[in-house]
């Protein structure tokens, strides 16, 4: 009741997301979008070839199978390079999916007619909410906040939603940044779009802490309410 009660209390707009948001269109930046989305040191990838020749096709995708198609995965290095069969290597770090799958793309076409490539990010990302956690795949080359939210679906009308923490490296730095969930700005935020290996962590509040059954609140009350149920209960016995 104590803990329905201060739910109650919370303002609208720490309670719900998007609170601001009306009715209305926006434009979508798809630059910014394709922008954001680009190959990285220590991003994992998996790239299919195909070709006319069968044998040729097997000669590019050995290794593992998923769905019947054949994967081979690989992990750019640091010096964001990929070991490709037949091209050796490769610098695709910086470059978009589609760039990176063109540039494969006219390369093989030196060697072989009508050659398909296609290239999927293996991202992830990770998310904490009080001793919750997840790890999020990213399906295809983006995953929105919103999107990962969805997927999570762990969230308290206590937690500090306007204090969303994203931890990012890039560029041989680590990235602190707060994102407010709460508000409609969060679609226009440089980081609205995720990207592979994004930490997020969103912190819940005193009050959640408080009530938590490992608290000593919490631990308090669950004894009163186990003492109120022993006495209701001897009362009646007794009466």
């Amino acid at each position: 009741m104590i803990a329905l009660s201060l739910q109650s209390c919370v303002p609208s707009n720490k309670l719900y997301l998007f609170h601001d948001l009306k009715p209305g269109l926006q434009a979508i930046e798809r630059e910014k979008q394709d922008n954001n989305v680009r190959i990285k040191n220590g991003d994992r990838l998996s790239i299919t070839v195909t070709l006319l020749d069968p044998a040729q096709t097997a000669f590019f995708n050995g290794g593992a199978t998923q769905g019947g198609n054949q994967l081979r995965r690989y992990i750019v290095r640091n010096d964001g390079t990929i070991d490709f069969p037949l091209l050796g290597r490769v610098s695709i770090a910086g470059l978009s999916v589609r760039q990176a799958t063109d540039s494969i793309t006219q390369s093989l076409r030196m060697y072989y007619n009508d050659p398909f490539v296609i290239i999927n990010f293996e991202g992830r990302v990770f998310y904490i909410s009080g001793k919750n956690g997840n790890v999020v795949e990213m399906i295809g080359e983006r995953l929105t906040v919103p999107e990962l939210l969805a997927q999570v679906a762990s969230m308290s009308p206590f937690d500090e939603r306007d204090k969303l923490w994203l931890i990012r490296e890039e560029n041989d730095q680590r990235k602190f940044v707060q994102i407010d969930i709460n508000s409609k700005e969060l679609f226009k935020s440089p980081y609205y779009y995720l990207q592979n290996n994004d930490v997020l962590y969103l912190r819940p509040s005193k009050y959640f802490s408080a009530f938590s059954p490992n608290s000593l609140l919490g631990l308090s009350l669950a004894t009163l309410g186990t003492v109120s149920a022993i006495l209701l209960l001897i009362n009646n016995i007794f009466k």
